[in-house]
């Protein structure tokens, strides 16, 4: 058997409004309601959406896929600057057979207003010869969180400006329409 190799893969994006606003659009992958690219659609099992919840720390998401499961607990949560957290079950195999073992974002804000998400991916893969595929793997990977942060811009900043909902509440819950996907 193959000894697998932790890995730690980091991408991040800039957005116009500070953290706290960009807070409020933190999401994870089985969450996000537009179609994935091709290849991550290619690689990766296809969600169908999240249940439980997202905070507080030790709280677990079920996130459910055509595949399998995927149980989340949250680790740390530092609004509106850190939530991360670990994989405690993974029911499917990924390419490779490689396992997440957890990840989160980390948020600050910038001196012109705006702040800067910074999305992580860890994960154990096995495939030789790793100098090869560390490469590929951070570049799926880096695929992967443009996808995240993408989604996470959609749609106009103003709305979040607005008076409404207190701030104190992470990630708020979306589902993924199964229609949605193919």
């Amino acid at each position: 058997m193959k000894r697998l190799v932790p890995v730690s893969v980091i991408t991040s994006a800039r957005f116009p409004v500070p953290a706290a606003l960009a807070w409020e659009r933190l999401l994870l992958f089985e969450e996000i309601e537009r179609k994935a690219p091709f290849l991550l659609r290619a690689v990766l099992p296809s969600p169908i959406g999240t249940s439980g919840s997202k905070a507080p720390v030790d709280a677990r998401t079920l996130c459910r896929y055509r595949e399998g499961v995927l149980v989340k607990r949250v680790t740390d949560i530092a609004a509106p600057h850190r939530w991360r957290f670990e994989v405690e079950e993974q029911g499917f195999a990924i390419a490779g057979g490689a396992r997440l073992l957890g990840g989160g974002y980390a948020l600050r804000d910038l001196p012109d207003g705006g702040s800067e998400v910074a999305l992580e991916t860890r994960y154990a893969a096995a495939l030789r010869p790793r100098w090869l595929w560390r490469r590929l793997e951070a570049a799926f990977c880096h695929a992967f969180h443009r996808h995240l942060l993408a989604a996470m811009s959609e749609g106009p900043w103003a709305e979040l400006a607005a008076p409404g909902p207190s701030l104190s509440s992470p990630l708020p819950s979306r589902r993924l329409q199964a229609s949605g996907r193919s």
